[in-house]
């Protein structure tokens, strides 16, 4: 009986693994910064929006996400995409826009770095009020 249960277990098991023909080839790649909408000065203890706009370089890539990393008192911001590495790609640039939402907490200025490329940066300063 414990045989029988066991092969019953076993044969569930493998007959739900994945198949390997539905999954897709991709990888991450960070996407330069257009251009940036931010407000002219920060109000302490506000949210306020900043808009980033990106181009993808073809249709293989689709925006994915953003990193926000504090440097001291600067906080890069990178642009990911994810990248189907098995499709026909059409040539067109592709280009969007996400907002990020920043709340006031300190009241020196904060610095920002749009990254554009190869250790280049867009870098804005905004004061608090």
């Amino acid at each position: 009986m414990k045989q029988l249960i066991l092969v019953l277990l076993s044969v569930i098991l493998f007959s739900c693994s994945p198949s390997a023909d539905h999954l897709v080839d991709h990888h991450f790649e960070y996407v330069p910064v257009v251009s940036v909408e931010v407000p002219e000065f920060f109000v302490l203890n506000e949210v306020h929006q900043i808009k980033v706009k990106y181009a993808l370089p073809n249709g293989c890539y689709a925006y994915y996400s953003h990193d926000y990393v504090y440097q001291g008192e600067t906080r890069e911001v990178t642009t990911i995409a994810i990248v189907n590495d098995e499709a026909a790609c059409t040539q067109a640039i592709i280009e969007g826009e996400y907002t990020i939402n920043v709340q006031a907490r300190q009241q020196e200025v904060y610095t920002f770095k749009f990254w554009q490329g190869e250790g280049e940066y867009l870098t804005v300063i905004i004061p608090v009020i």
